[in-house]
């Protein structure tokens, strides 16, 4: 079975208009949810990049004030034999 093509907000909410059942209704809001969360997931894909990391620029163990304050910087942790 070949897959179909997405339905679009305007054919979502015809069908919303056409059948108004409780069911339809309840799973055309599980698609928002849906639709919402894989939006959401996309949007902090994107702002991870290709590092997988938050966008943090540290300086000399500062944060950059473009990105983050410094009270969101976490400290590195120090090796053991470190003598600072």
């Amino acid at each position: 079975m070949p897959n179909r093509a997405p339905l679009t907000a305007a054919r979502l909410a015809q069908i919303a208009d056409e059948h108004r059942s409780p069911v339809v209704l309840e799973l055309l809001w599980e698609i928002h949810r849906l639709r919402s969360t894989t939006l959401r997931a996309d949007q902090i894909r994107r702002m991870l990049g290709r590092t997988g990391r938050m966008p943090c620029r540290v300086q000399s163990g500062r944060a950059s004030s473009t990105n983050w304050t410094r009270s969101r910087v976490l400290p590195t942790r120090r090796h053991r034999d470190d003598k600072r």
